[in-house]
């Protein structure tokens, strides 16, 4: 029987991981948490025109109010992301729709309204938004103002959690032209707590954007202010409505509505969670000054780099985000994942291929790709990475090769990779600089190639955890540099909380990137940190909440199952582990986790002791 998980987390079932209940007590955790990370990844905000979402996999039956809601082509019920606005005593201010995983835009005289207020200046109270075509089972969750552009009349509202299962984030579209268009729009004025639907017949724009609406039903009074308009000829969500000084209704189309998103709402975090910086995230990175430094300067000559550090040291981040965009400045460099290709030295191949052929179409690239990695497995490297020189007029040439680690666990031969690249690292006067990153447990097996032990000291940088001013530097730099302040004393508890033990950096980046989608009028605050666990307890506690939502409790033994079969001792040899990408192979064509074992293991049952190339029990 395959086991009954959701397709994230047997993406990456072939990181090594212990249950639930051991996860969170060690810095060896990261890659079993990252399977429930990811199950749970939060989407990427709407873009400018985007088709709407699959449906989730039960809708909620409609109000009787709403049982006429349109919908799109692919099924999503605009009722989904239907809000309703309302003050501290229950007032109903208007309607809103939901705009991305928290954020739910609305007019600024809806906010007004619920709060008692006279339209006009940004409110510093909180409001209450429900969704009531989604039913009664969900309380109201608490909203505070993330944007308000009083010109526009627009207000963006941040969620202080998660909306409720069933809610969907709209995809509105933008057109040129609406004239004559046939509109539905689905508010909640007066009484009509459940919801009301009304007509209306689309004009043309005033010099605002906003569209003039004809309503010959006189239904669209200002209590449908902030709600869901639908055209019912370009089948898709437009907008939302709004009404000027006379009462008169508007639609605030998509464009304007995801202009205020995208200037005034919250920026991406700019913390990375539990995975590494990346070359595009260099403005964001803090805390390795010296070791970029470093780094520059050993790459200066020809040679080789071993970067080395336990799991979550950040050696990837310091490489790739702190050296790599320092190194274009002056040189050519490459970028290689191992596991990026249908083995290592494809992955390689397709890494050097669009220096060497700059103006080959991808097209061609892709058919080239079989004969350049044959010239590599034949020890052509120097000649291709000199012609790689010539061809982009640079001094210097990089190879950087992140995770060296994944030759082992890619598919393909390790042995076939090693060999097509030791000429180039043997050959100091091929006048390249390779880069490796590796994780320290590789790392002896990687050194061990060069051919003396001088060479092999000069090659080696072990990226140690940062101090606490580094750390200091790595969570103040990304907020001040995206414009949003810490509340005093708060930076000083981070690191308190985080201490000097190794493997602290990814539980520090996680808390924050939880922290940030919190914060409140561009200040990230005590009790928000305090919500989320802290830089100890986030991660687990976002786990459990995961661990309870995502799966059912008919689920709960399967991935036990699974995440106590993802442990494994470390070798002791210098041949690495069986990759665990065979769980899932295994799983896939209808195996189970308790039913695979590594190839060549001894049945489990009759001793404890574990076997030395898996870490799997062994029965002698």
């Amino acid at each position: 029987m395959a086991l009954p998980l959701p397709d994230p987390i047997l993406e990456v079932v072939d990181k090594k991981s212990s249950p639930l209940g051991m996860l969170f007590g060690g810095a060896g955790m990261w890659t079993g948490i990252m399977a429930i990370y990811y199950a749970r990844r939060p989407p990427s905000a709407p873009s400018r025109e985007v088709a709407a979402p699959s449906p989730p996999a039960a809708e909620p039956p409609p109000t009787p109010e709403a049982a006429g809601s349109p919908r799109t082509g692919r099924g999503v019920r605009l009722g989904l992301s239907a809000a309703r606005v309302r003050g501290p005593m229950g007032v109903s201010g208007g309607g809103g729709c939901l705009m991305g995983e928290r954020d739910v835009v609305t007019c600024t005289r809806v906010v007004s309204a619920a709060l008692g207020l006279e339209d006009g200046e940004r409110p510093d109270e909180p409001v209450q938004v429900d969704f009531p075509l989604l039913g009664r089972a969900h309380e109201p969750i608490t909203a505070e103002v993330a944007a308000w552009d009083g010109e526009a009349g627009v207000a963006v509202l941040r969620l202080a959690e998660p909306p409720p299962k069933g809610a969907q984030p709209a995809r509105p579209v933008i057109a040129d032209d609406h004239w004559g268009h046939s509109i539905r729009v689905l508010g909640f004025p007066g009484a009509h707590g459940g919801g009301k639907w009304a007509p209306g017949e689309l004009r043309g724009r005033r010099g605002d954007g906003w569209i003039q609406v004809d309503d010959k039903a006189r239904e669209l009074t200002p209590g449908f202010s902030g709600a869901v308009v639908w055209d019912e000829e370009l089948n898709a969500l437009i907008g939302i409505l709004t009404t000027d000084g006379s009462g008169a209704p508007y639609v605030i189309p998509a464009d304007v509505l995801l202009r205020d998103l995208a200037a005034q709402a919250a920026a991406p975090a700019p913390y990375r969670g539990l995975e590494a910086f990346r070359e595009s995230d260099a403005e964001v990175f803090f805390g390795r000054r010296q070791e970029v430094a470093d780094l520059l300067e050993r790459t200066s000559r020809p040679g080789v780099t071993v970067v080395y550090g336990s799991s979550g040291s950040g050696k990837s981040s310091l490489v790739m985000a702190g050296l790599v965009p320092r190194l274009r400045e002056r040189a050519c460099v490459v970028t290689v994942r191992p596991s990026h290709g249908r083995t290592p030295v494809y992955a390689l191949a397709a890494a050097l291929l669009p220096a060497l052929e700059p103006d080959q179409s991808e097209a061609a690239r892709m058919a080239e790709l079989p004969n350049l990695a044959q010239a590599l497995t034949g020890g052509g490297i120097v000649e291709v990475v000199q012609r790689v020189r010539a061809r982009s007029g640079m001094d210097e040439v990089v190879l950087v090769i992140d995770q060296f680690e994944e030759i082992y666990t890619a598919a393909g031969d390790s042995d076939a990779f090693v060999s097509a690249l030791l000429p180039l690292l043997r050959t100091p006067s091929a006048g390249v600089h390779t880069v490796l990153t590796v994780r320290i447990d590789y790392s002896h097996d990687v050194l061990a190639q060069l051919e003396t032990a001088q060479l092999r000291r000069d090659a080696s940088y072990m990226v140690t955890p940062l101090d606490r001013d580094q750390l200091r530097e790595a969570v103040e730099g990304p907020a001040r540099e995206r414009g949003v302040a810490f509340e005093p004393g708060l930076v000083d508890r981070i690191l308190d909380d985080a201490g000097d033990e190794p493997g602290q950096l990814p539980l520090v980046e996680f808390a924050l990137t939880l922290l940030w989608e919190r914060q409140s009028g561009g200040v990230l605050g005590h009790d928000a940190y305090q919500e989320i666990g802290g830089a100890t307890g986030a991660l687990a506690a976002y786990a459990e909440q995961v661990w309870n939502e995502q799966l059912s409790p008919a689920d709960h033994p399967h991935a036990r199952s699974l995440l106590l079969r993802l442990v494994r001792q470390a070798p002791t040899t210098s041949r690495p582990a069986p990759s665990c990408r065979r769980t899932r192979s295994a799983m896939s064509s209808g195996g189970s986790a308790r039913s695979w074992r590594p190839p060549g293991c001894w049945s489990p049952r009759r001793t404890g002791r574990a076997c030395g190339r898996c870490g799997w029990p062994t029965s002698r």
